[in-house]
């Protein structure tokens, strides 16, 4: 028996509230709409993240460029 199988079998975190093993502990992840789902929202995120970093750049970039003029 592999690590794996005997997590299956008896692990807490392998294992729902009525005993049944879990998608990801039985190897199969989720279906296509989910997973399709999970990564629109992780690429929203990551969208909104590149707009939130781009901003505090430009902020950097701004103050800069304020310092080099005063010098």
């Amino acid at each position: 028996m592999t690590i794996q199988e005997a997590a299956r079998r008896s692990g807490p975190a392998c294992r729902s509230r009525t005993g049944a093993a879990t998608p990801a502990c039985s190897g199969r992840g989720p279906h296509t709409g989910e997973r399709r789902r999970m990564l629109e929202a992780h690429r929203v995120r990551v969208t909104a993240r590149i707009a939130e970093l781009s901003q505090d750049l430009g902020v950097l970039d701004y103050r800069i460029n304020l310092r080099k003029e005063t010098s």
